[in-house]
């Protein structure tokens, strides 16, 4: 298992509710957001796909206490970070989105806050972390 995606959509697939899902997140000002879009599904199976999800999100937090899950994902971070910090135009262009969307332009303290608060429980990145940090509310 990679991340939260992967662990998402094996437990769909292992049920044959669904092939795929997509994630996606944004910050508008005030908002951050994620979002799960379940595709190609049945219209019997909406009920089963709904109730999955609700199950698979209320189980997250037993995801996020596994320690060897934890630092497989640490180190993915770590390894993402060093790769995206080696080529200019993805600086460039994390800046560029950091200031537009945050106010914000420095890509190297983002991700240094997000490797020193990774273990962090969500609540806490939401109220003291490096989420309150950086998303002025």
């Amino acid at each position: 298992m990679n991340g939260l995606s992967s662990y998402l959509v094996s437990r769909f697939r292992n049920k044959g509710l669904t092939y795929t899902i997509d994630m996606d997140r944004d910050y508008l000002p005030g908002t951050y957001y994620y979002q799960l879009v379940v595709s190609a599904i049945n219209r019997e199976s909406i009920d089963d796909v709904k109730e999955e999800l609700i199950n698979a999100l209320l189980s997250i937090d037993d995801l996020f206490k596994d320690e060897y899950y934890l630092s497989k994902r640490l180190n993915y971070l770590k390894y993402l970070i060093s790769d995206y910090l080696r080529r200019p135009l993805q600086i460039a262009e994390s800046m560029s989105y950091m200031e537009l969307k945050l106010g914000n332009h420095d890509v190297y303290e983002f991700n240094k806050g997000l490797e020193e608060h990774f273990r962090d429980s969500l609540s806490d990145l939401i109220t003291n972390g490096v989420w309150s940090a950086i998303i002025p509310s």
